[in-house]
């Protein structure tokens, strides 16, 4: 019985430490280009897209955005609860239990252990696991630019750097929107040696309150608009650790970018 016992004990274990995905490779390649050493790759490829307003916003032009492809889900009191409970284990070091609240809210998320070759860091995530029954063909006849897999939650990517010696969090509010927001913000991330690179999941348009016509501040899937956004809560929780750790407030830095003719007078990059 107490060898049965002890089986039983020892087969958990291996269970808890196998639920933390284990990889090596190129943040930025696995961000926006091809890494083989992840279970998906390209990132901003597997964003949720959405239009509610024709022109409104300025997108790639290497993506046409595409409504139905992925979505933005909102959370209600059972996931937030569960949500914040993860992240308070995933900041406190505890990334196995992480993983089992994620895995018993049946939240389509995971945390991984990432070797970045790019700096020799280990890194941790909580990213999305994109849904790949959606396809999107930009609008042509080649495949080149089809996008297989979407993001339907939406909720946004979470990388922590523990050894980080530097107070500084990096945030993309508008992955989609500014479009080249989230290439500089990687390069930003190791450059600063920041502890934390929050880019969130969703393009505006994806979710609104369909209230009256679309503007940007009627939008539910845009973290720096909608106060309850998973993203933000996620925010909060980075900020006091750094608070806690350093004994200092934070230094914030979201990056956002404007189309070369749509906003005539600006800077193309600008920081808040």
């Amino acid at each position: 019985m107490a060898k049965a016992l002890w089986i039983g004990l020892l087969f958990l274990l291996w269970a808890r430490i196998l639920a933390v995905t284990v990889e090596t490779g190129s943040l930025r390649a696995f961000l926006y280009g091809e890494e083989p050493g992840a279970a998906y790759d390209n990132w901003i490829s597997h964003l949720a897209e959405g239009i509610a307003d024709e022109n409104y916003n300025i997108y790639a032009p290497y993506d046409l955005q595409t409504t139905g492809f992925g979505d933005f889900h909102v959370a209600d009191s059972t996931e937030t609860n569960a949500w914040c409970a993860m992240l308070d284990q995933f900041l406190a070091g505890n990334f196995a239990n992480a993983q089992n609240i994620l895995t018993e809210s049946e939240l389509p998320f995971q945390i991984v252990e990432f070797y970045n070759t790019d700096n020799g860091r280990t890194l941790y995530m909580i990213r999305e696991l994109p849904d790949f029954k959606y396809i999107d063909d930009n609008g042509t006849e080649d495949s080149y630019d089809d996008e297989t897999g979407a993001f339907t939650y939406g909720w946004g990517l979470y990388i922590y750097d523990p050894a980080s010696t530097r107070p500084i969090i990096v945030t993309v509010p508008h992955p989609c929107d500014d479009f080249p927001s989230p290439a500089l913000a990687c390069e930003a991330f190791e450059l600063w040696n920041a502890k934390f690179l929050l880019i969130a999941g969703a393009g505006r348009e994806v979710k609104w309150t369909n209230i009256g016509n679309y503007d940007n501040n009627k939008s539910i899937s845009d973290p720096s608009r909608a106060a309850t956004h998973p993203f933000n809560y996620a925010y909060q929780r980075c900020a006091n650790l750094i608070r806690t750790q350093f004994n200092t407030r934070e230094w914030s830095a979201q990056l956002h970018s404007y189309d070369w003719n749509r906003h005539r007078g600006y800077a193309n990059v600008q920081i808040s």
